[in-house]
């Protein structure tokens, strides 16, 4: 997870979203699930939480590793500034930056 989001980071990508995998109806994810026995009837949520963790760390590792990654992505200034230069509507940017910061700094769930 962790090399992921360092990839992330040192790309020149504009955007990313960091999402955690939510197994949904119909999908091998989902029957992969059921057979490790997880309550996947449950609703299901945004891509910022975790529904049903099937990985080897704690929902509140995969939930802090998140808010890193956002952290990492879009607070560094050379990839803020290019962004700034290169989307025509500053509007537009600025409240997908608020968005960003509430993800990053108060782990709200993104456009929640």
């Amino acid at each position: 997870m962790r090399e992921t989001i360092n990839f992330a980071a040192e790309s020149k990508l504009h955007t990313a979203v960091f999402a955690i995998a939510t197994p949904y109806p119909g999908i091998e994810l989902y029957r992969q699930a059921e057979e490790k026995g997880f309550n996947v009837e449950r609703q299901f949520s945004t891509v910022g939480k975790v529904s049903v963790n099937m990985s080897a760390v704690s929902d509140e590792i995969l939930s802090n590793l998140r808010t890193m990654a956002f952290r990492k992505f879009y607070f560094n200034p050379v990839r803020c500034w290019r962004l700034f230069v290169r989307v025509p509507s500053k509007l537009v940017l600025i409240k997908n930056f608020i968005e960003v910061v509430r993800v990053a700094l108060f782990k709200k769930e993104l456009y929640g």
